[in-house]
């Protein structure tokens, strides 16, 4: 790999990661050894190592050699990538007498809270999916509250609408003030309708009229046709039947 420089310790990944812990460090072993004394071979099961070792020879011209010809090699069914270590290995330093404990403890601190944040990450991502499912969930509870209780208000118009006595006369509520204060506003909307007859618009300060029709059918037709119709923008047409009296 460009940018590495040779060294004794070969870094080999794309390893079956079924094998034991031994049984891949034995083979390895009798795989690499045809190319030089071998002084360490490092492999470990831990879930991020998997499939990788690092096979340590006492020089450096064992390596190269054992590289080049291993490069690409099928393993127990994979083929093997091969490189030079990014660091020298203990049992290296160790034979060199370079070697530092508090250096290995300083890396292996490093490590560790590289591997603490890693964990980290896993879990604030974890959290956020958590959260983004939760929110998407809360949504849709709200949206169908609303949907069932727009259903609801539906029913009970549809119980009050059961409820009321048939009248030739019906009863506008709701009304802007325009249309009480020029009654041809809703004459218009209302003469459609066969059977109209005339608007009634009451005196007073709340906004209602009435409207008769010459049988309870055509009421019935008109006020089925204009319940809930937007007059206005803010609005809407509530009628229901007048009262007998």
């Amino acid at each position: 790999m460009a940018g590495i420089p040779p060294q004794q310790t070969l870094y080999v990944s794309n390893l079956n990661d079924k094998l034991q812990k031994e049984e891949l460090r034995l083979n390895l072993y009798m795989l690499f050894s045809q190319f030089g004394p071998i002084m360490d071979i490092v492999a470990t099961k831990v879930i991020r190592l998997r499939g990788q070792a690092f096979v340590v020879f006492k020089d450096i011209n064992a390596s190269t050699t054992a590289m080049r010809q291993l490069q690409g090699m099928f393993f127990f069914d994979k083929p093997m990538r091969i490189q030079y270590a990014r660091t020298k290995s203990d049992s290296v330093a160790r034979f060199d007498g370079t070697y530092s404990a508090k250096k290995k403890r300083e890396r292996k601190e490093k490590e560790r809270l590289q591997e603490k944040e890693r964990l980290a990450k896993l879990k604030r991502k974890d959290q956020l999916a958590i959260g983004d499912r939760e929110s998407k969930r809360k949504k849709v509870d709200e949206e169908m509250a609303v949907r069932e209780r727009e259903r609801e208000k539906e029913r009970q118009r549809l119980r009050e609408e059961e409820a009321e006595e048939p009248h030739n006369t019906l009863f506008v509520e709701n009304l802007p003030p325009e249309a009480t204060e020029n009654p041809q506003m809703l004459s218009v909307l209302f003469q459609n309708f066969e059977g109209f007859h005339e608007v009634r618009v009451p005196p007073g300060a709340r906004p209602i009229a009435f409207v008769e029709f010459d049988s309870v059918v055509h009421a019935r037709d008109a006020k089925m046709a204009l319940q809930n119709f937007k007059i206005t923008q803010s609005n809407t047409l509530k009628i229901s039947f007048g009262k007998k009296g």
